[in-house]
């Protein structure tokens, strides 16, 4: 069912917002859910209905400073943060390095080569990956997958999940994604998540196609910024 309204965002009002209210949800994606919706910050190519997102309707009506946004999200329980129309410094450290944009649906960019303990295990030669805040895990397809939780000596568990002995952290190695000749290691514990006290499961999970989706464990780690002016990612080390 589709609306149309007003969307705020801090100080922002998007006054002529196309939007779809779900009156029947298959599934138990919202139902257990702390969120109430999804919020589509990819290219209109991939809209549904032709629909028009929030941050094209934000550049198009003169709302934000720049025609670019950014996503820190917090390892902790103090809250993330997505920037409209800026960068902020005190959320990374070093220098942002950019990626172009190979496809204008998702925020899509290319990879060189995944790592583990300086040898190729995945990606030979290059891939496709996006970069994407809608997706919780680190996902990719389903044998590469599985050499990479060979390597980190994770074990099948039920629902596609794997299980990881929280105790074992200390000696399991990086799983280092190379982008544009740059390296982006994940620690053990950056790609382990604990479900309860001694209870810990794997962060990379299948996906059905052939892309690479670098999700919420990798942007956890990596400070993103989409930047639709010179259609690039920008990623930096998150504090």
């Amino acid at each position: 069912m589709k609306r149309h309204g007003s969307n705020m965002v801090s100080s922002l009002t998007d006054a002529h917002q196309m939007f779809a209210l779900s009156t029947n949800e298959p599934g138990f994606i919202f139902v257990y859910s702390k969120f109430d919706g999804i919020l589509g910050l990819a290219y209109p190519s991939i809209a549904i209905g032709g629909a028009t997102p929030v941050f094209d309707n934000m550049m198009s009506e003169g709302l934000v400073p720049q025609d670019l946004f950014s996503v820190y999200l917090s390892r902790e329980t103090t809250g993330s943060v997505v920037i409209f129309g800026g960068i902020d410094e005190s959320y990374f450290t070093g220098s942002i390095n950019w990626n172009p944009v190979t496809e204008q649906g998702y925020w899509q960019i290319a990879m060189d080569s995944i790592l583990v303990n300086g040898e190729e295990i995945a990606c030979s030669g290059g891939c496709q990956a996006i970069v994407d805040t809608g997706t919780s895990l680190l996902a990719g397809p389903p044998a590469s997958i599985s050499k990479i939780q060979n390597a980190i000596g994770a074990t099948p568990a039920n629902y596609g999940q794997y299980d990881i002995n929280c105790n074992n952290l200390s000696n399991m190695p990086d799983v280092v994604f190379v982008i544009n000749g740059i390296q982006y290691p994940l620690t053990p514990s950056a790609y382990t998540n604990q479900v309860m006290q001694g209870d810990c499961t794997s962060g990379f999970q299948n996906t059905s196609g052939d892309l690479w989706i670098l999700g919420d464990v990798f942007i956890r780690e990596y400070y993103s910024i989409f930047d639709r002016a010179n259609n690039q990612v920008g990623l930096a080390k998150a504090v």
